[in-house]
């Protein structure tokens, strides 16, 4: 098969370490996938810049060359491999999307204006709506906008060229604030204009809220996402619970949980994930050896979670936190391999019901526990069999982790922060937890 050509678009004067690494990972990835061509620029007007570089495309494709796809970042927007990723797959999966942007906080240093997000809407063409950061944070992950920030954007060719060759060109508009449109505006406008004046469908545009690029301005323009979301009330006290998980990860874990009739947690520790699991009402079952792992926790002066394990009572704490409160927990004292072949071999009596056999599964299985590559293949293995509905996990951001995933060939997707997930396909029949019983 023929391989897609892609053109990169890099406006910048000053490429910091940090976006010089996270270009050099994409521009490998990129060229195992497409034919690509790197066009950059840099004037002392960004309105310039983007139409020169607009210009080249133009003059390219004149002399023969052919793109498939134009995609735009920002020397102050670097966007990382599992990003571009993500928004390739969004566009590759909705043929109906023209383009996908990532986003970033929009906040000039120094000023007093309050933390913006960089896509939203229009209102008129003097007055764009922001997503709220409210908003930002909640699925659905990939919702249509009218306008965002350049920044990080994938958009086909054909798109692209249909605005025009001086897309980026202001527009005077009297009655807004500067009197006429910033660059990225300018195009989105043009585009919104586009269907109008040449009578033609209007161009489609999303976000996908999982791609969040840093904003590398005098300082990074980010704000810890906790300020802006609310935990449901159900599992408020989840973080008072010591662990790793984010504001995000827990209502994620939660709002999943409550659809699935049974969830099995791999590695539980003093139960921070396990109450959001729990208080979602499901049946859980978490399977833990509670003596800890051998990830190494800086703030911890250099010990392990094992080293942890030894000096307190882990499970005594997940009882405590988890065990002791919910009527609807179980668990299982056993390392997760173990613990599985047990399963299979019908040696546990969970919530008063024997439980029969390989083909026994349950809806969800949420996988945390020893995150080295050989644990993390090991669990998913002995565990994806037995996952009817989802199959999911944490730390995709670790390496390991990642090779895991890829070795295991689990097709999955990324969700808020460091949780992974696969939705298993729906097509057999199987036996249920609850029908294992009857």
């Amino acid at each position: 098969m023929e391989r897609k050509t892609i053109v990169c678009c890099l406006p910048g004067f000053s490429f910091s370490s940090y976006w010089v690494n996270n270009w050099t990972s994409l521009l490998s990835f990129l060229q195992s996938k497409f034919i690509v061509h790197v066009m950059m620029g840099f004037s002392n007007n960004i309105y310039m810049t983007r139409n020169q570089i607009l210009e080249g495309l133009f003059n390219s494709e004149k002399a023969g060359a052919k793109f498939d796809y134009c995609f735009w970042m920002d020397d102050d927007n670097p966007t990382d491999v599992d990003g571009f990723k993500q928004l390739l797959e969004d566009l590759e999966e909705d043929g109906s999307l023209d383009g996908i942007l990532g986003w970033y906080w929009l906040q000039p240093h120094g000023s007093n204006i309050p933390p913006a997000v960089s896509v939203g809407s229009f209102e008129t063409n003097c007055n764009i709506k922001n997503m709220t950061p409210q908003e930002a944070y909640k699925e659905p992950f990939i919702v249509p906008v009218e306008w965002g920030g350049f920044g990080s954007f994938l958009i086909k060719w054909d798109a692209m060229k249909s605005v025009g060759e001086k897309s980026f060109s202001p527009i005077i508009i009297p009655e807004s604030r500067d009197g006429f449109s910033g660059d990225d505006i300018s195009f989105f406008i043009r585009a919104r204009n586009l269907a109008a004046l040449k009578q033609i469908k209007p161009l489609k545009f999303a976000v996908d809220k999982r791609v969040k690029v840093p904003h590398l301005k005098l300082r990074n323009a980010d704000f810890d996402a906790n300020a802006f979301i609310t935990l449901p009330s159900e599992i408020a006290q989840a973080e008072n619970i010591q662990g790793w998980m984010t504001r995000l990860e827990l209502v994620w874990l939660f709002n999943r949980a409550k659809q699935m009739d049974s969830v099995v947690e791999i590695g539980s520790w003093k139960g921070r994930s396990s109450y959001a699991l729990a208080a979602s009402g499901t049946n859980l079952i978490c399977i833990d050896t509670w003596q800890g792992a051998s990830d190494v926790i800086p703030a911890w002066e250099g010990k392990s979670l094992r080293d942890v394990a030894k000096e307190e009572d882990i499970f005594e704490a997940w009882r405590n936190n988890v065990g002791s409160v919910f009527r609807n927990v179980d668990f299982i004292k056993m390392d997760s391999i173990e613990a599985s072949k047990s399963w299979q071999n019908a040696r546990k009596v969970i919530y008063g019901k024997i439980i029969y056999g390989d083909s026994v599964i349950v809806d969800m299985v949420f996988i945390d526990g020893e995150h080295t590559f050989d644990a993390v293949v090991a669990d998913i293995q002995a565990w994806q069999p037995k996952a009817k509905k989802l199959l999911c996990g944490h730390d995709i951001d670790r390496e390991e982790v990642k090779r895991a995933l890829e070795f295991c060939k689990i097709p999955y997707k990324k969700g808020p922060n460091g949780i992974w997930f696969y939705e298993v396909p729906q097509e057999k029949e199987q036996v249920s937890f609850s029908e294992a019983a009857d």
